[in-house]
């Protein structure tokens, strides 16, 4: 999202381009490795650790391998 929010900060596209368009027209923006960097810092976790440990005891005692 952040290289659309970037054009769209500069005025190269609008939200109404962007919600129009078809899968794969906006292929010719770039992504860059910073934009990679700060969806990183900005996400937040979407399973607890509790959770997952829930997970793991639960592949011990029941998953295969």
């Amino acid at each position: 999202m952040m290289p659309m929010r970037k054009k769209i900060a500069e005025g190269k596209l609008s939200i109404t381009e962007i919600a129009s368009s078809q899968q794969g027209e906006l292929s010719d923006i770039p992504i860059c490795m910073d934009d990679f960097l700060h969806a990183i810092k900005n996400i937040q976790k979407s399973v607890s650790n509790d959770l997952l440990q829930q997970y793991a005891d639960w592949m011990k005692e029941f998953g295969s391998v």
